[in-house]
């Protein structure tokens, strides 16, 4: 290359880089004035053209570079405040109770919470067996990582064991690859519930499982090591289902390394009027309506009602009787079980003692609340202030 070609080209570059800096006509004057001829300026210019289209290019990249680390920052802390929440939500102080026996349970909970072994919690439907799986995990040192939860009633065998190992792809036609249960597990709580409803076949997979802490996914080769705490939950007499057959006695031996049971609300009454509390506090938030509670009768009757369906049907209740409330207290004639409260009241003849207690302990407590304004804890208890001191004088208060 002689001197003139290396003295062109080096221009050219020169040229090029500040026509793609936005000099363009300028340069192009200078290119017309030197004479250089026409395919140099033409390539010139397409050269130019490259190199802002590249910078655009560059400087777009960047941006979003920028906005995906933005947004992985954002997910993280907003992951973040979600597991707070959810710790928050389900930790052992937010399990409501004032009965003896709920107080054993969480001084259990707290025992096993950080031990390397599976609870199997017992109790009939309604009693908050989930709620205890997880304060056992929320409160314990998996906290951060996942709790899988898993039906075994709500699915057919079939697919209750895909959903539990996971399934390979192609495995049968139209089958995609799916994670199963125990895999997304893995450092974290397995949750079987209703795990008596699960199949012979199933049960002796999962022995294995529990034994040697790993699995194969359906249609796989592969042995999958796993980490993982499991807890069961049912609401059926195990050993009588192995008396009949239905359920393996060396799994019923290997969940229940821990037992936790929950006895139904009408063998721990104490803890419905706190629940009515809770949960009347909480649901008049959601709708969006402000009240006092319910009247002396209304608590009388609910908490003489036996709640087949325990906690969740008082739950339902409460949320009913909220809504189609008009005033700012609910009475008896407002619940769906007046008419059982009603009867259950008129059978007994008088307040139980049980009630009569509840009743002592209510004014007790809403009076230190209101500093030992009568006034004030009348309004909070539905009375009137003439009410409220017979049964203070009743209850020698």
């Amino acid at each position: 290359m002689n001197a003139r070609e290396r003295k062109l080209i080096d221009k050219l570059v020169r040229i090029a880089g500040e026509i793609s800096r936005g000099e363009y006509s300028r340069k192009m004057t200078d290119m017309t004035r030197d004479k250089y001829p026409a395919e140099i300026a033409r390539l010139a210019e397409a050269f130019g053209m490259m190199m802002v289209k590249l910078g655009a290019r560059e400087l777009q990249l960047s941006r979003l570079i920028k906005l995906l680390k933005k947004d992985k920052k954002e997910l993280a802390k907003e992951n973040t405040n979600l597991r707070q929440g959810l710790e928050e939500r389900y930790s052992r102080s937010n399990i409501v109770f004032e009965s003896a026996h709920m107080a054993e349970v969480l001084k259990l909970i707290d025992q096993v919470k950080d031990l390397p072994l599976d609870v199997l919690i017992t109790g009939e439907s309604g009693t908050g067996k989930e709620l205890v799986a997880r304060a056992v995990h929320f409160t314990g040192k998996r906290k951060a990582k996942p709790f899988v939860v898993l039906n075994c009633a709500a699915l057919p065998h079939s697919i209750l064991e895909s959903e539990l190992f996971g399934i390979e792809k192609g495995v049968a036609t139209g089958v995609e690859k799916r994670a199963g249960k125990i895999g997304q597990a893995d450092g974290g709580t397995l949750f079987l519930d209703e795990i008596g409803d699960m199949s012979l076949e199933i049960q002796a997979k999962l022995l294995r499982v529990l034994q040697e802490r790993e699995f194969q996914t359906i249609g796989g080769a592969k042995t999958i090591k796993v980490d993982m705490r499991v807890i069961s939950a049912t609401n059926k007499d195990l050993k009588a289902q192995i008396e009949k057959g239905d359920f393996r006695e060396d799994l019923f031996y290997r969940i229940n390394t821990i037992t936790i049971n929950l006895l139904p609300l009408r063998e721990r009454r104490e803890d419905i009027v706190p629940l009515i509390k809770y949960f009347t506090e909480r649901e008049s938030a959601v709708q969006g309506k402000s009240l006092r509670g319910f009247t002396s009768g209304a608590l009388d009757g609910l908490a003489l009602y036996d709640w087949p369906g325990n906690v969740r049907e008082l739950e339902n209740e409460v949320k009913r009787s909220i809504a189609v409330s008009m005033g700012e207290m609910i009475t008896l004639k407002e619940l769906s079980i007046s008419a059982k409260a009603g009867r259950a009241l008129l059978s007994s003849g008088k307040l139980s003692d049980e009630v009569r207690k509840l009743e002592a302990k209510m004014i007790r407590e809403t009076l230190e609340k209101t500093g030992g304004n009568r006034s004030k804890a009348a309004g909070v208890l539905g009375l009137s202030r003439e009410g409220l001191r017979k049964k203070m004088e009743r209850y020698s208060i």
